[in-house]
């Protein structure tokens, strides 16, 4: 929130804008909705929110090449949270080779950042899992679909739902900005910025449209790209004359803004929230009841849960000979679902998972 009020207030040079920022950003229930499952979304929103302060920071004025190898490192960290924030990548050397900023010594900076942020990770996956690129992300991305319904259908729930009032008051906003030359004027200054920010969520929606059969959680993946929309919204309204600034509609419409945003909280985020935080609380109460019962002085064990399976990795004392010929000598781990009795034993690389017999000593 800091972040876009700032961000927003330097480049409108209005408080006022800023604030509308501000509001429009903190009414977005599908922030409140992942913030409080204490996921990666919210780092992913904050992520591309830094990302785009910095390009707009670059986009002003000429700066140190070295803010340009910082905007590729920031650009390299936000990958790594979200691999479909890379999309900034070519996004933001575009914004800048357009607003004259950045020639080839600065888009290879950018380069530069990027690569050493990202080169640790891609070693390690690469070495480690065998690829560079994270399971779930593979996982998620099929064939080119050039008609995509179901894509079109949810996230455009989540677009609505979060930002519909706030799309509103831009479009209002740019119809009083048009009726006069000072607004038109103020839009041209403004186009830039404006299209760098909404390029964002449409780069990322012609990614999960053109790329997935479906989100099962679309307001999680969409979330960080939503996240530049308040900063274009400040843009918009600073763009109108002062003269034709209604501030009490303008406040009228915000606060529009949150009750909509509380209504849906009450009525969606809420149980939702309360559901999510019962069902995960009792799944790791209930493993680390099973890891006390089954677990001996010394015994190391992690506990991970998801969409109702529990699994336990660790170190096993298994003998060499009832190990798969496909594991690693350092460990292995060993993965249960609760309607089975069976142990399927799986090491970290291995292809294919072998069922073993139960040993006395193991954690399931």
């Amino acid at each position: 929130m800091a972040v876009t009020f700032f961000t927003s207030r330097t480049a409108t040079g209005s408080t006022t804008c800023a604030l509308a920022a501000l509001v429009v950003a903190a009414a977005n229930v599908h922030l409140w909705r992942w913030s409080g499952t204490v996921m990666e979304a919210s780092l992913g929103y904050l992520s591309v929110v830094v990302i785009a302060a910095a390009t707009l920071r670059l986009m002003a004025a000429r700066r140190s090449v070295w803010e340009f190898v910082l905007l590729g490192g920031l650009i390299g960290l936000g990958t790594q949270v979200r691999f479909e924030i890379g999309i900034f990548l070519p996004l933001a050397i575009a914004a800048l080779m357009f607003s004259r900023q950045a020639g080839l010594r600065q888009i290879a900076a950018i380069f530069g950042g990027f690569v050493v942020a990202v080169m640790p990770w891609i070693a390690f996956a690469t070495a480690y899992f065998g690829s560079p690129i994270p399971t779930t992300f593979a996982a998620k991305t099929t064939g080119l679909h050039l008609v995509n319904s179901v894509i079109t259908k949810s996230l455009g729930t989540i677009v609505v739902t979060g930002f519909g009032v706030s799309m509103l008051i831009a479009a209002i906003a740019i119809a009083l900005a048009a009726r006069s030359d000072e607004g038109r004027e103020r839009l041209r200054e403004y186009a830039l910025p404006i299209l760098f920010l909404i390029g964002w969520p449409i780069a990322l929606f012609a990614f999960y449209y053109l790329k997935t059969d479906e989100l099962q959680s679309p307001g999680r993946y969409f979330l960080p790209g939503m996240a530049t929309w308040p900063i274009a919204l400040g843009l918009l309204i600073a763009a109108v004359p002062r003269k034709q600034q209604n501030r009490p509609w303008l406040v009228a419409a915000l606060a529009g803004c949150l009750a909509v945003g509380l209504v849906i909280n009450a009525t969606s985020v809420r149980p939702v929230l309360n559901v999510f935080n019962a069902g995960y609380r009792t799944a790791m109460s209930h493993g680390a009841e099973f890891l006390r019962e089954h677990c001996r002085p010394g015994d190391k064990a992690l506990i991970w849960s998801d969409i109702g399976v529990m699994s336990w990795s660790l170190k096993t004392s298994l003998p060499a000979s009832d190990r798969p010929t496909s594991c690693r000598a350092s460990g292995s781990a060993a993965t249960s679902s609760p309607t089975s009795n069976n142990c399927n034993y799986r090491c970290p690389r291995a292809t294919r998972t072998t069922a073993l017999p139960e040993p006395a000593n193991s954690i399931i």
